[in-house]
């Protein structure tokens, strides 16, 4: 928040893998980050953006 404490000015995000396989059963690899979560960060950017004057934190449980 500002330092008002009215306008949010950054977002940290928290994404987990908790799909058990990537996209396909017989794909190799540990799990991933679903789609639907994938789309939902997507929304979250395009609503809160804050017309990218500042960076969010994003954390991902495994890296892309």
């Amino acid at each position: 928040m500002d330092a008002n404490g009215k306008d949010e000015v950054l977002s940290v995000y928290s994404l987990d893998t908790s799909a058990e396989y990537c996209q396909e059963y017989d794909l190799p690899g540990e799990s991933c980050i679903t789609s639907d979560a994938i789309d939902w960060f997507s929304d979250q950017l395009n609503l809160y953006s804050h017309e990218h004057s500042l960076r969010d934190f994003v954390f991902l449980h495994k890296p892309i």
